[in-house]
């Protein structure tokens, strides 16, 4: 049996629901973190995680020019992912930048 590292997250069934709707339709998409299962009782998402984000890997050494177009061009292709599917985000924050430099296209928000 392989063990995975996975994201469990909680939180009151009507708070989850909108967002398995979102993660089940944009399935397979690039730069888009994935749902791996849900859990009905007590309501859970089970995400893909993540070995690693920019805050740490800042933390690691020091991110140059090619870096931060990676990560900024790793943002901009998931928001069209988003947009292309009838959704807006509308928060973007920095901290949300954190968790790309690991992502890149090939793999997942």
């Amino acid at each position: 049996m392989k063990r995975e590292t996975v994201i469990v997250k909680s939180a009151p069934k009507h708070r989850l629901d909108n967002e398995r709707e979102l993660l089940v339709r944009l399935r397979g998409q690039p730069c888009i973190r994935q749902l791996i299962d849900e859990v009905a009782d007590p309501t859970c998402l089970v995400l893909e995680h993540l070995d690693d984000n920019l805050l740490s890997a800042s933390s690691a050494k020091k991110q140059n020019r090619t870096d931060i177009k990676f990560v900024a061009r790793s943002v901009l292709k998931a928001l069209k992912v988003f947009h292309e599917a009838g959704y807006v985000h509308t928060g973007i924050f920095i901290a949300l930048l954190f968790d790309f430099l690991h992502v890149g296209c090939s793999s997942h928000l």
